[in-house]
């Protein structure tokens, strides 16, 4: 197993008796690893096709659609920037 230490890394140490969790799992174990040429990638694969496939979903409505969509985005930030107007002030003066 790996080390379980946290020398470095800034991060408090627990109040109490702590039970370690004794897994298999490794951090990375579902990860592909390939290379392109000089180029690697490193892709978490569940993760990585959900959001891409989420991506080009959203890409290709918004590119057939695109009065629609232009509508539907010009409502949005007509919403959020009335609506959370307090928000972007506030973070402003942080």
């Amino acid at each position: 197993m790996s080390d379980t230490s946290s020398e470095g890394l800034d991060i408090p140490s627990p109040d109490g008796d702590v039970n370690t969790i004794d897994t298999d799992y490794e951090v990375g174990q579902d990860n592909i690893q390939k290379s392109v040429g000089p180029l690697t990638f490193d892709i978490h694969n569940p993760v990585f096709l959900f959001s891409s496939l989420t991506i080009v979903v959203f890409v290709l409505v918004t590119l057939i659609f695109q009065d629609s969509a232009s509508a539907v985005f010009n409502w949005l930030f007509t919403f959020v920037t009335t609506t959370f107007d307090w928000a972007f002030l506030s973070a402003a003066n942080i």
